[in-house]
């Protein structure tokens, strides 16, 4: 998703807004509709700041159950890039054209930002550990009850009682 900036670094001190919205694609997401970011950029002293919100849906699999499940995402970010490579910050991007390819800015706050775990519900069973069965559809009657061996003699002398 590139941004044009050349306006922007024209007018020092006026603020845009910007409003962009592209299909994406990343190796581990699927993305249900296109990624939009709605945000206010400026610029100061060719420091651009570009800040708003990043909004995208993505197509999961719980990581229980593995059923599909769509989510909603809206992430606040906050960017800063340079034109000037003698501006040294780790908090800021260097850019060497007109252009800012937002889509690393798109990538990392993704990662930053999303959960570990995505659950179909908070109540999620999973699946069985014999059988498979998705424990949320049915219950399969396995018995799932495990002892590790190395407490095995403990449940023995809970038996004697």
């Amino acid at each position: 998703m590139m941004l044009n900036v050349s306006k922007i670094l024209v007018d020092e001190g006026t603020r845009y807004d910007i409003n962009l919205s592209e299909e994406m694609c990343f190796t581990e997401y699927r993305f249900s509709g296109p990624v939009s970011i709605v945000a206010e950029c400026y610029a100061s002293s060719g420091i651009i700041r570009v800040e708003g919100k990043l909004n995208f849906k993505l197509s999961l699999a719980c990581d229980r159950c593995g059923s599909d499940l769509e989510e909603n995402y809206d992430l606040d970010f906050n960017e800063v890039f340079s034109t000037n490579k003698s501006v040294e910050s780790d908090d800021i991007r260097h850019i060497i054209s007109k252009q800012i390819d937002l889509t690393p800015v798109i990538y990392e706050n993704l990662l930053m930002n999303l959960p570990m775990k995505h659950l179909c519900n908070e109540d999620c069973k999973g699946l069985c550990e014999k059988c498979g069965a998705n424990l949320n559809e049915k219950d399969c009657g396995c018995d799932r009850r495990y002892v590790n061996p190395a407490f095995e003699s403990l449940g023995k002398l809970m038996k004697k009682d």
